[in-house]
């Protein structure tokens, strides 16, 4: 997809250059300690995994239809280990991440914490090493130049806290990569809005849309251009409304697929977390120098 015929004299440098990334990070992944959060957001994960367990034992059709399937705002997130606090703003971030690692956990059961933490830290770099391709090919087709893709991944890639927080920065640092996917593919769905394109942007944004809903800012702004792209008669009115459509179901639908709080009340819930964010003020104190 990204190394396409134009850039077949320069692959040899393009894949060195990313490969040279990767065993650096490979080789330093373990060299950062554990940051504030991730004990939060491994219990996170551990509380939806025993609310999908718990969903998938009480489903039923007329539990669904009568509103009595359970409920993760008064049951799990309120039956916490005795020796832990979950954040009580730990239910406005998407679990998808966190869910995903507690599995991967189960399956190989790491023998000790620090194993997993560490294991953590690598598979967050490994998302933001796919970013970094995905921006990589972003910037080269957005000036047709693949050594302007080359440096700007190379100046993304050596920012200090970028680099360091892609090891343990499990909210920030998995958003903006995220984020720099979706904006690869919806600049690939509005030049070309083929079925490919319509699915591939419709599940990254239900992804970055189940770190944090705000992130729906983005498809909004999609959707917005290939309106505008009407009004300069670049794309028929049907297909404007067929591709919309599509496109604005199938990222509902992998965002509630994907985000075990909305499966009880998709709408509600969904409005509570993108409440939270337009509402937040936290104040943190810095003590740097």
């Amino acid at each position: 997809m990204i190394f396409t015929k134009e850039y077949k004299y320069k692959n040899h440098l393009i894949i060195s250059f990313f490969l040279i990334f990767f065993i650096l990070g490979a080789l330093v992944h373990d060299d950062y300690g554990i940051s504030w959060e991730e004990d939060n957001h491994r219990l996170n994960g551990q509380t939806s995994i025993r609310y999908i367990d718990k969903f998938v034992d009480e489903f039923s059709i007329s539990k669904f239809l009568n509103n009595e399937l359970p409920s993760l705002e008064g049951g799990p997130y309120k039956d916490m280990h005795n020796n832990y606090i979950i954040l009580t703003n730990s239910k406005h971030y998407g679990s998808i991440f966190d869910v995903l690692l507690e599995y991967i956990d189960g399956l190989i059961q790491f023998s000790d914490a620090r194993d997993f933490f560490i294991f953590k830290h690598f598979v967050n770099f490994c998302v933001f090493f796919i970013a970094s391709i995905f921006f990589f090919d972003l910037v080269s087709t957005r000036f047709s130049d693949w050594r302007i893709g080359l440096f700007g991944s190379l100046v993304l890639i050596l920012s200090p806290r970028i680099f360091a927080e892609s090891f343990y920065n499990m909210k920030d640092l998995i958003f903006m990569s995220l984020f720099i996917i979706s904006m690869n593919t919806g600049s690939k769905y509005l030049i070309n809005p083929n079925l490919k394109n319509i699915f591939l942007f419709s599940i990254t944004s239900a992804l970055l849309i189940d770190i944090r809903s705000i992130g729906i800012l983005l498809p909004i702004l999609v959707v917005f251009l290939t309106t505008l792209q009407y009004f300069h008669r670049s794309i028929a009115f049907k297909n404007l409304l067929t591709n919309s459509t599509l496109f604005i179901f199938l990222m509902f639908l992998f965002t509630i697929l994907f985000w075990p709080r909305l499966w009880e009340a998709p709408y509600s819930n969904f409005i509570s977390s993108l409440a939270y964010y337009m509402n937040q003020t936290t104040i943190l104190k810095n003590f740097y120098l």
